[in-house]
C-alpha cells in the first residue's frame, strides 16, 4: 500500500511539473519572441536565383515610386520673361491717390515701356502685345515687381543711379546769358545764349532721363512729376505737374515721340522751340529763342 501511494505521488508531481514548464514556456514566448538572425537568412539566399523586384512591377509601388520626396527641395529654372532685355530706369512709389509708376527701357532696341500698379504695361503710349498678362504690383524708389495671370513674379531694380550730370559737371546755369523776354499767365518766351543751345543739344538725351521724371497720359501727352531742382529744365521754366501736349505743333503722345523730337534736333536745336503745355488746368505755351545780337 506504501509504494503505491508513493508511485502516485510522484506520477502526481512529474504532471505538475511539466504543466509549469509548459506554461512558462508559453509566457516566454508571448513577452520576447525569439530573434531571427535576418544577416544569416541573407546570406543563404544564392544572389544569381533570386534577381532584384522591379519596382513598378506592382501598381502600388509604381505609383509611390513616382512620388516626390517632400522634404526634398525642388529644382526648378525659372521661366523666361519678357522682361530680359529690359532695364529699370526709374519708378515712383504709390501716393494715394495716385498710382505707383515704372518706366523701362530696352537694351539693344530703341523702346521704353510704362507701367502703372493695376494696368497694362504702355509702350510708345500703346499697349505692349508682349507684356499683355503682366501688370505692375510693387513698386519702391529703386524697384519694382511686376506679376502675371499666372501668379509668376518678376522683380526688377535700379542697375545704378542716374549720373549726376551728362559731361561730368554739373548744369553751369551761371556761364549762360539766356532770360526771360515776355511772360504772361499763359505765355512765357525764353530767349537763349549760343552757347546753352550747342550744350542742350550735345545733353539731350541725358538731360530727359536726369531731369526730368515724365509720365506718359494716354491720349493727353506727357506729364511731368518732378523736376530735378538746379537742373537746366528748372531753370527755363519747366514745372512738376505740367504736362506737355505739343511740341512745336506735333502732339506728344509717348517718350518715344519726344525722344525722337531731341534726335531731329542733333547736332543742335532749331532757331526756335515752342512747348504746348497744361498747368494748372490751363493751356500755357513756353517759347525758345535765340538770344538776339
Amino acid at each position: 500500500m506504501i509504494g503505491i501511494k508513493t508511485g502516485r505521488r510522484l506520477l502526481l508531481g512529474l504532471n505538475v511539473a511539466l504543466g509549469l514548464g509548459m506554461a512558462a514556456f508559453a509566457t516566454r514566448s508571448l513577452v520576447s519572441p525569439p530573434q531571427k538572425d535576418r544577416l544569416q537568412d541573407l546570406r543563404s539566399i544564392d544572389p544569381s536565383a533570386t534577381p532584384p523586384r522591379d519596382p513598378a512591377s506592382r501598381p502600388d509601388e509604381a505609383v509611390f515610386s513616382k512620388l516626390r520626396n517632400p522634404l526634398t527641395p525642388e529644382s526648378r529654372s525659372p521661366s523666361p520673361t519678357p522682361f530680359q532685355g529690359f532695364t529699370l530706369k526709374g519708378a515712383i512709389p504709390a501716393l494715394p491717390p495716385r498710382q505707383g509708376f515704372a518706366f523701362l527701357r530696352a537694351t539693344l532696341r530703341p523702346a521704353d515701356l510704362t507701367a502703372r500698379t493695376g494696368e497694362e504695361i504702355l509702350q510708345d503710349g500703346k499697349p505692349a502685345p508682349e507684356f499683355k498678362e503682366w501688370r505692375l504690383s510693387e513698386v519702391w524708389k529703386d524697384g519694382a515687381v511686376f506679376i502675371n495671370l499666372h501668379g509668376e513674379r518678376c522683380e526688377l531694380r535700379i542697375e545704378s543711379p542716374l549720373p549726376s550730370a551728362p559731361s561730368g559737371q554739373p548744369y553751369p546755369a551761371e556761364k549762360f546769358k539766356s532770360r526771360v523776354l515776355a511772360s504772361s499767365a499763359s505765355r512765357e518766351v525764353w530767349a537763349m545764349d549760343e552757347a546753352e543751345l550747342d550744350w542742350i543739344a550735345r545733353n539731350a538725351s541725358e538731360i530727359m532721363d536726369r531731369d526730368l521724371t515724365l509720365v506718359p497720359m494716354p491720349g493727353q501727352g506727357l506729364r511731368i512729376d518732378a523736376v530735378t531742382p538746379g537742373s537746366m529744365c528748372a531753370a527755363r521754366g519747366l514745372k512738376a505737374g505740367d504736362v506737355v501736349r505739343e511740341v512745336d505743333g506735333r502732339p506728344i503722345q509717348s517718350l518715344n515721340d519726344l525722344r525722337v523730337l531731341l534726335n531731329d534736333a542733333s547736332p543742335r536745336p532749331k532757331p526756335a522751340l515752342r512747348l504746348t503745355l497744361e498747368r494748372t488746368g490751363q493751356a500755357f505755351v513756353l517759347e525758345f529763342h535765340p538770344l538776339p545780337r
